[in-house]
């Protein structure tokens, strides 16, 4: 599931948004607009070290904490587009987005992984449930994809302008 959010980049490291799994872009929307660059904790160690100050330009993450460089030398709000873990289901957490908008899936998984513990379990209802299972999959890929993109075809644009960016 795709999140955006206003992060706050104030030292050297922060923590990570809850259920984060990874980062799609990161951008610091002052003007000039800085594209946060993701890089390795080693390959950030040695290019941007560790005592420089100013607008971040790169990060990395390390355990459950972004590391960013250079260490900011003010606050600094960005924008962040970042997959999220969805939200396990528990006695306080009664839904989910799956659960909401594709209840399907726990359905036919239920049905399909069920199926194959009872013995003497037909095997063309089992192959039907698995069949029902990855068709709900599928769909719930499709609708990412559709929300993705809007739907509209990606189509290869010129005269844009890189210099709007630090390190693009």
């Amino acid at each position: 599931m795709e999140n955006s959010s206003a992060f706050t980049i104030d030292s050297e490291t922060e923590t990570l948004p809850t259920g984060f799994l990874q980062a799609r872009s990161f951008i610091i929307p002052t003007n000039p607009k800085t594209a946060l660059q993701f890089m390795t904790p080693f390959h950030q160690a040695e290019t941007q070290g560790s005592t420089e100050t100013g607008k971040p330009r790169a990060y990395s993450i390390e355990g459950t904490n972004f590391r960013f460089s250079p260490i900011p030398d003010a606050t600094y709000t960005a924008t962040l587009v970042f997959y999220k873990a969805f939200d396990a289901l528990s006695v306080s957490v009664a839904t989910n987005h799956i659960l909401t908008n594709h209840p399907d899936v726990y359905l036919y998984g239920a049905l399909y992984f069920a199926s194959t513990f009872i013995r003497g379990m037909d095997p063309q209802t089992v192959g039907q449930f698995k069949t029902q299972y990855e068709s709900a999959l599928q769909q719930v890929e499709m609708a990412d994809e559709k929300d993705k993109y809007n739907a509209t075809p990606l189509v290869q644009r010129t005269g844009i302008n890189i210099n709007n960016f630090d390190n693009v």
